[in-house]
């Protein structure tokens, strides 16, 4: 007979085995054992909040601090680890969004406050350019060897395609890509000579 298949009549013979060995003493004394057991709350459902779980809501002071640092230093890993952040989420919030899922809906109070600290760095660049540019003389070119007036007159015309406005551009970008087969000659086919 095969490991661990019994017949009936073994399974029973089993079963009156076990059922005999408890007796009634055994049962009044755990069901007197559960009488005494405390008495247990039930079970409570608690619905888990979708996102970021039971954690509250950060306050949006923390999100401008937090878009205001990401944006000045730049490095999120290092910010999302000092505020106990994701940093997904301190690039949601540089972004002006305020979490990964509204990246298409960005929070208005939060894109303001984002754009004032853009601009804040915007207004000290310009003016370190226009220092930079009175500095640049025509005596100062003159002067300059070919080398740094070449990388001179590079920097200007960045500067220069910077601050014009982005114009859309009317070109579609559409390319399209026509195959043909390879056309064979004459010379590649098999000769065949049939004798009338």
């Amino acid at each position: 007979m095969p490991l661990g298949i019994l017949t009936d009549e073994q399974l029973n013979k089993e079963l009156g085995i076990t059922i005999s060995k408890i007796n009634q003493v055994d049962i009044n004394r755990i069901e007197s054992e559960l009488d005494k057991a405390p008495v247990r709350d039930p079970v409570k459902v608690i619905d888990i909040k979708r996102g970021r779980g039971n954690q509250l809501e950060i306050p949006h002071e923390i999100r401008a601090l937090v878009a205001e640092e990401a944006i000045i230093n730049g490095h999120t890993q290092e910010i999302a680890d000092r505020f106990g952040l994701s940093k997904s989420s301190v690039d949601a919030y540089k972004n002006g969004a305020t979490s990964t899922t509204t990246y298409n809906e960005p929070d208005k109070s939060l894109s303001n406050a984002n754009k004032q600290v853009r601009d804040v760095i915007t207004d000290k660049a310009r003016g370190r350019l226009m220092s930079a540019l009175d500095a640049i003389t025509d005596e100062n070119i003159g002067n300059a060897k070919v080398k740094d007036i070449a990388s001179i007159a590079k920097d200007m015309s960045v500067i220069v395609k910077n601050m014009e406005e982005n114009k859309p551009l009317n070109q579609t970008n559409t390319q399209v890509i026509i195959y043909k087969p390879r056309m064979r000659d004459e010379e590649e086919f098999e000769v065949i000579t049939v004798n009338e």
